[in-house]
């Protein structure tokens, strides 16, 4: 370099070390690791829940003895893991064969006598729904002439007031 020539320093604006511009700071260039959270939903482990703060039914209060209703004398036994309860048999209708149940005859009258009754039960609805219809129609009715006469009433008296004046 000739001694009469300045040389100009290249400073950085964000860390202030000599010798590289602002936009090739190293630090700007950085290549980090990128961070991944997980939480669960890994392949092969089960997925249990037994989280007390769940706003579903959690598996672990179970045998809790302030969420159950049993007699708090008797002892409580374990019960099995709810995976191996046996299911419950479905429900059979009962066969028609036995004598000690009703013949088709009477379930038909049966049947009958109940939707009779059905039926007059629904028209009395009907008559009291209309019956209260009715009331609720002369109601409105009487809301509106009350406030007509109101409102005649406040204009006589301010048009009184004003003929004072």
């Amino acid at each position: 370099m000739a001694a009469g020539q300045r040389q100009e320093v290249i400073v950085c604006g964000i860390c202030s070390n000599p010798g590289h511009p602002m936009d090739a700071c190293p630090s700007l260039q950085e290549e980090t690791m990128p961070n991944v959270n997980a939480v669960g939903g890994f392949l092969g482990q089960p997925q249990l829940r037994y989280d007390p703060h769940s706003n579903f039914y959690n598996p672990g209060w179970r045998d809790h003895p302030n969420f159950n209703y049993r007699n708090q004398g008797e002892q409580s036994k374990p019960h099995p893991p709810i995976f191996n309860r046996p299911h419950p048999a479905p429900a059979q209708a009962p066969s028609q064969t036995s004598n000690s149940g009703m013949s088709l005859e009477d379930i038909v009258k049966s049947l009958a006598l109940t939707t009779q009754q059905l039926q007059q039960d629904s028209t009395e609805t009907k008559a009291s729904l209309q019956h209260i219809g009715n009331q609720i129609s002369q109601l409105a009715t009487s809301f509106s002439k009350l406030g007509a006469k109101r409102l005649e009433y406040y204009l006589l008296r301010w048009n009184q007031i004003q003929g004072r004046m």
